[in-house]
Protein backbone atom coordinates (compact mmCIF):
# COMPACT_ATOMS: atom_id res chain seq x y z
CA UNK A 1 0.00 0.00 0.00
CA UNK A 2 1.46 3.19 -0.90
CA UNK A 3 1.30 6.32 1.39
CA UNK A 4 -0.89 9.32 0.03
CA UNK A 5 -2.02 12.52 1.53
CA UNK A 6 -4.64 14.53 0.39
CA UNK A 7 -3.79 18.10 1.22
CA UNK A 8 -7.47 19.82 -0.25
CA UNK A 9 -8.94 20.31 3.40
CA UNK A 10 -5.72 22.04 4.15
CA UNK A 11 -6.29 24.28 1.48
CA UNK A 12 -9.39 25.07 1.66
CA UNK A 13 -8.98 26.10 5.13
CA UNK A 14 -6.22 28.82 4.67
CA UNK A 15 -7.06 29.49 0.97
CA UNK A 16 -6.51 33.06 0.14
CA UNK A 17 -7.02 34.73 -2.92
CA UNK A 18 -3.85 35.27 -5.10
CA UNK A 19 -3.18 35.86 -9.10
CA UNK A 20 -0.76 33.67 -10.84
CA UNK A 21 0.67 34.31 -13.96
CA UNK A 22 1.70 30.73 -15.26
CA UNK A 23 4.40 30.61 -17.79
CA UNK A 24 4.04 28.12 -20.30
CA UNK A 25 7.39 25.86 -21.02
CA UNK A 26 8.40 26.10 -25.03
CA UNK A 27 4.82 27.70 -25.82
CA UNK A 28 5.72 30.31 -28.05
CA UNK A 29 7.32 31.72 -31.71
CA UNK A 30 10.25 32.85 -33.54
CA UNK A 31 9.30 35.76 -34.89
CA UNK A 32 11.93 37.78 -36.68
CA UNK A 33 14.79 35.72 -35.40
CA UNK A 34 13.52 36.43 -31.68
CA UNK A 35 11.44 33.83 -29.47
CA UNK A 36 8.30 35.42 -28.18
CA UNK A 37 6.63 34.00 -25.22
CA UNK A 38 2.71 33.22 -25.93
CA UNK A 39 0.38 34.97 -23.75
CA UNK A 40 -0.63 33.61 -20.91
CA UNK A 41 -3.85 34.24 -19.07
CA UNK A 42 -3.74 35.34 -15.48
CA UNK A 43 -5.54 32.72 -13.05
CA UNK A 44 -7.47 33.48 -9.74
CA UNK A 45 -6.69 30.58 -7.34
CA UNK A 46 -7.79 30.59 -3.61
CA UNK A 47 -4.83 28.83 -2.17
CA UNK A 48 -2.36 28.87 1.14
CA UNK A 49 0.04 31.70 1.13
CA UNK A 50 2.60 32.68 3.76
CA UNK A 51 4.29 35.84 3.63
CA UNK A 52 7.79 35.34 5.56
CA UNK A 53 8.95 38.05 7.66
CA UNK A 54 11.61 38.48 10.59
CA UNK A 55 8.97 38.95 12.70
CA UNK A 56 7.34 35.26 12.02
CA UNK A 57 7.45 32.24 13.56
CA UNK A 58 7.97 30.68 10.32
CA UNK A 59 10.84 32.99 9.17
CA UNK A 60 13.86 30.38 10.72
CA UNK A 61 12.34 27.42 9.88
CA UNK A 62 10.66 27.83 6.14
CA UNK A 63 12.60 30.24 4.01
CA UNK A 64 16.12 29.10 4.07
CA UNK A 65 16.54 26.23 2.07
CA UNK A 66 19.79 24.69 1.36
CA UNK A 67 20.11 23.46 -2.28
CA UNK A 68 22.25 20.78 -3.51
CA UNK A 69 25.08 22.51 -4.72
CA UNK A 70 25.19 24.11 -0.60
CA UNK A 71 23.77 27.56 -1.23
CA UNK A 72 21.52 28.65 1.33
CA UNK A 73 18.56 31.21 -0.08
CA UNK A 74 16.61 32.99 1.23
CA UNK A 75 12.70 33.41 0.01
CA UNK A 76 9.52 35.91 1.15
CA UNK A 77 6.90 33.70 0.82
CA UNK A 78 5.82 30.35 0.83
CA UNK A 79 2.87 29.34 -1.68
CA UNK A 80 1.21 25.71 -1.27
CA UNK A 81 -0.67 24.84 -4.39
CA UNK A 82 -2.36 22.09 -6.45
CA UNK A 83 -0.95 23.42 -9.77
CA UNK A 84 2.05 22.45 -11.79
CA UNK A 85 4.32 25.64 -12.80
CA UNK A 86 7.69 26.50 -13.51
CA UNK A 87 10.27 28.35 -12.16
CA UNK A 88 10.38 32.38 -12.79
CA UNK A 89 6.06 31.97 -12.56
CA UNK A 90 4.46 35.14 -11.31
CA UNK A 91 2.26 35.37 -7.85
CA UNK A 92 0.41 38.73 -6.78
CA UNK A 93 -1.02 38.47 -3.21
CA UNK A 94 -2.16 41.79 -1.78
CA UNK A 95 -1.32 44.03 -4.62
CA UNK A 96 2.60 42.75 -4.59
CA UNK A 97 4.28 40.26 -6.81
CA UNK A 98 6.22 37.28 -6.31
CA UNK A 99 8.38 35.22 -8.05
CA UNK A 100 8.60 31.44 -7.83
CA UNK A 101 12.55 30.89 -7.37
CA UNK A 102 12.33 27.17 -5.49
CA UNK A 103 9.57 24.13 -5.82
CA UNK A 104 9.14 21.65 -3.75
CA UNK A 105 7.55 18.58 -5.74
CA UNK A 106 5.22 16.28 -3.58
CA UNK A 107 3.04 14.98 -5.87
CA UNK A 108 4.40 11.77 -5.32
CA UNK A 109 2.82 11.15 -2.59
CA UNK A 110 0.64 13.96 -2.40
CA UNK A 111 -1.78 16.40 -4.52
CA UNK A 112 0.55 20.05 -3.98
CA UNK A 113 3.74 21.79 -4.54
CA UNK A 114 5.48 23.83 -2.18
CA UNK A 115 6.66 27.15 -4.42
CA UNK A 116 9.02 29.14 -2.52
CA UNK A 117 8.86 33.32 -3.54
CA UNK A 118 11.10 36.16 -3.77
CA UNK A 119 9.50 40.01 -3.60
CA UNK A 120 9.45 41.51 -6.58
CA UNK A 121 10.97 44.98 -6.53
Amino acid sequence: MSFYMDMSSLLNTFKTKLTVYPIEKSKGNWVNGIWEENEVKPLKVEEPFIPNSRNSFLYSSVILIENEAGKISEYNATWISKGDYCINTTVEHNNKKYIVKYIKDLSDYSNVHIYYLEGQS
